[in-house]
This record gives C-alpha cells, sequence and structure tokens, in this order.
C-alpha cells in the first residue's frame, strides 16, 4: 500500500498532487508502497487465524493522510483467506 508501481512515482487524486521516491530506477516507479516494511501489531490468534493491525500514526512525508490497516488470515478446510481491511482516519478521500 499504496498501489504496485507508480509510474514516475507520482500521482494526482481529488486535486491533490501524491510525490513518492523512485525506489525502481529501470523502470523510474515507486513499487511496493511503504507497508511491505511496516510492524504491525497482533491483535487477535487462535489455532486457525492471526488477526493484526497497523496504525499510522504519523503522516508520512509522501502521502498526508492517517490510516489503519487490519489484515486476517484464516486457514480451513477450503485453504487460506487473507482479508485486509483499510480505514481512512483522515478528513479528506485517500486515494
Amino acid at each position: 500500500f499504496p498501489a504496485n508501481r507508480i509510474s514516475n512515482g507520482e500521482f494526482d487524486f481529488e486535486g491533490r498532487k501524491y510525490i513518492f521516491p523512485i525506489n525502481e530506477p529501470t523502470t523510474n516507479c515507486h513499487l511496493h508502497g511503504f507497508l511491505h516494511t511496516a510492524e504491525f501489531e497482533l491483535v487477535q490468534q487462535s489455532e486457525s487465524f492471526v488477526k493484526c493491525r497497523y496504525d499510522s500514526n504519523e503522516l508520512y512525508e509522501f502521502f498526508q493522510h492517517k490510516f489503519k490497516v487490519e489484515i486476517t488470515y484464516s486457514l480451513s478446510k477450503s485453504g487460506l483467506l487473507q482479508e485486509t481491511c483499510i480505514y481512512n482516519l483522515s478528513d479528506t478521500n485517500m486515494p
């Protein structure tokens, strides 16, 4: 999060410009957002599921929104289910 491969590291959304650092110079893209390295808190767990949460207690230089992400992994006879919920805690719409 945000979405993978942002061309030229920037985009506009509702009149606001978002500029991310170019971290894949060969394609001139911002790749993988910033949550893949964030530390998530364990909220709940059992033998068949785990729920983790990330709270953005700060505004990122290139993403000026507060938000919360919850990820739940559930294991059943049908397989592994991943549910991801992203909650906007800011006063403006998030892209």
